[in-house]
Order: C-alpha cells, then sequence, then structure tokens
C-alpha cells in the first residue's frame, strides 16, 4: 500500500497522445505475442506516466511522509480539495511544501525500530545502517520536494490516490 500522486495536467495531455495506443498494447501484450508487445507497453507507460510526474510513498518505514512527522490519511487528506476530494491545489502544495522546508530531523534509531512488526524483517538500526537509512530519507525528502515544486511550477493539481 502506498499513496499514489500524479502531476494532473501532463499527464492529461499524454493520456490524449498516448492512451489508445497504450491500451492497445495490452491487449496485445496480454495475449501472449511476446517480449516485443510487453516492451511497447513499457515504452507506452512511460510516455503516460513520465517520473517526473508521478510520486510514490509507501505506507512502511521506507516512506518518506512520516519522516516529517505527518500522515497521509491525517495531514495530507486535510488539503484534498475537488469533486473526489482527491486533489491537492495550489494553496495545500504551497502549505505543504514550506511545511517540509521547516522540517529537517531525521529518524532515530528509536522511531526506526518502531515500524518492525512481526510480519516484517527486523529493522537494523545500527549505527552504519541509520546513515544509510539517513541518505535515503534525504534522496527521499529530495524527490517528494521537487515532485512539489514541479506541480506549482507547471501550475497543477496533485491527483492523489492514497488508497486508506
Amino acid at each position: 500500500m502506498a499513496a499514489h500522486l500524479y502531476i494532473t495536467n501532463p499527464l492529461d495531455e499524454a493520456e490524449k497522445r498516448h492512451g489508445d495506443a497504450f491500451a492497445t498494447a495490452v491487449t496485445t501484450s496480454m495475449r501472449g505475442h511476446g517480449r516485443a508487445s510487453q516492451a511497447r507497453v513499457d515504452e507506452l507507460y512511460s510516455k503516460l506516466y513520465p517520473p517526473t510526474m508521478l510520486f510514490e510513498d509507501p505506507y512502511t518505514h521506507e516512506g518518506v511522509l512520516w519522516t516529517w512527522g505527518l500522515d497521509w490519511g491525517v495531514d495530507v487528506k486535510m488539503l484534498l480539495q475537488g469533486e473526489q476530494q482527491n486533489e491537492l491545489v495550489k494553496e495545500g502544495l504551497a502549505w505543504l511544501l514550506d511545511l517540509l522546508n521547516l522540517r529537517h530531523k531525521l529518524p532515530t534509531e528509536k522511531a526506526m525500530a518502531a515500524w518492525s512488526t512481526p510480519q516484517m524483517s527486523p529493522i537494523s538500526t545500527t549505527k552504519a545502517h541509520m546513515k544509510l537509512w539517513h541518505k535515503y530519507y534525504r534522496e527521499r525528502r529530495k524527490a517528494f520536494k521537487k515532485f512539489i515544486a514541479r506541480a506549482l511550477e507547471l501550475e497543477s493539481p496533485v491527483e492523489c490516490n492514497l488508497n486508506l
């Protein structure tokens, strides 16, 4: 489970250009027409959903929003607007980015250990592993802030599929 965020305006245009071809490629691939048809699906998917227009944040210790002390189902959900209450618009995006820029503290060993559950392997919180986790979180934080800044630059709402 994860939060899936999409910068919508450019994706709407991509859907117009590549949507029918993508649907055809998926159908062809599902009929078992080999690797070439799957390669076409992958190619069209990357045109429909370029990485700069998507952000996915898992609801696990690998997610990034929790490292700022925020929760998708509480803090972000209250910002959602639109007919289906699933869009972050300019004001919400700007507020969220401002808030993220104010928070710099990274998770502690105790916070990381709290994510361990009986269903998953324990999370190592040795000094060496924490250094790697902090590097990972800094990169994910940077990517998320860049994603929000991109949406603001494009003056595009962000569709949020929170799957809560």
